[in-house]
């Protein structure tokens, strides 16, 4: 009976090429939902979180909502649909994220199937899903997921537009006009191969310049999609364009690389990115580079249209890192899903070499570097992008939040934290006094306002030096690892506050 029921179950597969053809894809976008809901941080993160959470109810860079050059407009109105239902901006982000994650493993299923083999997309989606730094950022409130699902999409239109396909020269140049939207760099990375693509397809008569005079039309609308409501949102093109001219000199004088010390940082800093990412990966990704060799690079280059693919969308971003601007690991993932279809690549032939040996050589392969992987994100220590990273923010801060919400009084309380957390007050308290409070504080010291009777120190980082926090008590909270911190005084005295002190004085 059994066997009749296979028998039966793969007459139907088999004669509807359709389902054989997409199950792989519909079985990784959901694996790839549904691995992620369980890990979403519940607290937002520190810095850029913060800035996007409150631009879901607020889109205003000159406000830092979100944080600039503000470009991310596209991320921020698809959390805008999940929050009409979630009504949470921050869990909407994360949602924008989870739904990414899907997608993305899905198109590296595509690619890797169409542009190499079979195995070489399972192997792709299943890296994707276990990467240590790609899984970890799809469970917080930041863009950078996004922008690796949006680079694979604009890398599957392109590869279909040089093949001549009218039709995805259409959705490519909608695609890289919205991708300012997402983050303002992808556009300009991948643009020699959007324009590659479009040559290659022109040359294969697909398409003809009238075509590719649509397509730049639509990308154009594209670009307006983003560009009208963010500089409506900052008080119209000339404040916008004030607001870029004073970031601009900051942004570069951080990071960029003037130096050889700093294109060797760049380099350092790249090489651990890849190594989160791709994870055990590495290993075989770089024994396929130095002694197997890349058998794929080896056919006819005129022909080998994937591979150009491939070189025109990792090559231009991974330069720009190396040579001239890299600040954080999360700005790679431009280049990222390049690198994994490269690992992908060289474990399928590490596994084909070894499979006269061992019949089952690459299932033994993928499985390993897959459950290693997510084994270093599940169980890994803080400090690295894993699961317990998460668990610990989140406990850091959740039971402080609601401790805050139910004990003081948003009329007489202000709320202090480190600057590199000043965002927290602003989403989970926005009535108390002394807005702003936490980046307000500097070395000169200056009084809380007089309706003020209890400072709260949120979180570890603020006043932490031994005698800084002396004079204030400690609650201990059941599922924080560190105490809650606070000052009350009567109103004959006020508090004066640095960003290292705070000190009682009499009211004159």
């Amino acid at each position: 009976m059994a066997k009749s029921s296979s028998i039966q179950q793969s007459f139907f597969i088999d004669s509807q090429p359709w389902i054989k053809a997409w199950w792989p894809v519909a079985l990784l976008l959901v694996v790839g939902i549904a691995t992620r809901i369980a890990f979403a941080s519940e607290i937002v993160r520190p810095g850029d979180a913060g800035h996007f959470t409150l631009a879901v109810d607020h889109f205003d860079v000159r406000l830092q909502q979100p944080q600039m050059p503000g470009m991310f407009i596209v991320f921020i109105f698809l959390a805008r649909f999940f929050n009409l239902f979630l009504q949470d901006p921050h869990a909407s982000l994360i949602a924008v994220n989870i739904l990414a994650s899907g997608i993305a493993a899905a198109l590296l299923y595509l690619i890797g199937r169409e542009w190499f083999s079979e195995k070489v997309g399972w192997t792709a989606g299943f890296l994707m899903l276990s990467s240590p730094a790609v899984w970890h950022r799809a469970e917080v409130a930041l863009s950078h997921v996004t922008e690796f699902c949006w680079v694979l999409l604009i890398d599957y239109a392109a590869y279909r537009t040089g093949l001549g396909q009218r039709n995805f020269l259409f959705l490519l140049g909608f695609l890289m006009g919205c991708a300012g939207g997402v983050r303002p760099s992808t556009p300009f990375f991948l643009l020699p191969l959007a324009l590659f693509a479009t040559y290659r397809g022109l040359r294969t008569r697909g398409f003809n310049l009238n075509d590719f005079a649509i397509a730049f039309l639509i990308g154009l609308g594209g670009i307006a999609l983003w560009l009208v409501p963010l500089t409506a949102s900052s008080g119209g093109w000339n404040e916008y364009w004030a607001l870029i001219q004073g970031w601009l000199p900051t942004h570069s004088q951080r990071t960029d690389a003037d130096s050889f010390v700093k294109i060797i940082d760049n380099i350092l800093l790249f090489l651990k990115a890849l190594l989160y990412v791709v994870g055990i990966a590495l290993f075989p990704m770089v024994w396929s580079v130095f002694w197997h060799k890349l058998h794929w690079l080896r056919r006819p280059w005129p022909r080998n249209w994937p591979a150009q693919a491939l070189i025109l969308s990792v090559l231009p971003g991974t330069l720009y890192f190396l040579l001239v601007h890299l600040r954080r690991q999360d700005q790679t993932f431009t280049v990222m899903p390049s690198f994994i279809l490269v690992a992908s690549v060289c474990l399928v032939a590490l596994g084909d070499r070894f499979t006269n040996r061992h019949r089952q050589a690459l299932g033994i392969a993928v499985v390993t570097v897959v459950s290693l992987n997510s084994l270093f994100f599940l169980v890994g220590p803080d400090g690295v992008p894993t699961a317990r990273e998460l668990r610990i923010h989140d406990a850091e801060f959740k039971s402080s939040i609601e401790y805050i919400r139910t004990n003081f009084s948003p009329e007489t309380t202000a709320v202090l934290t480190h600057p590199y957390y000043s965002r927290l007050p602003d989403i989970y308290f926005p009535d108390y006094q002394e807005p702003k409070l936490s980046i307000r504080v500097k070395d000169e010291p200056f009084p809380l306002e007089p309706q003020v009777r209890t400072l709260v120190l949120l979180g570890k980082k603020v006043y932490r030096r031994p005698g800084q926090d002396d004079e204030f008590q400690e609650e201990l909270l059941p599922d924080s690892p560190y105490p809650l911190r606070y000052r009350t005084w009567s109103e004959e005295h006020s508090l004066w506050v640095t960003k290292s002190s705070a000190e009682l004085r009499s009211v004159q």
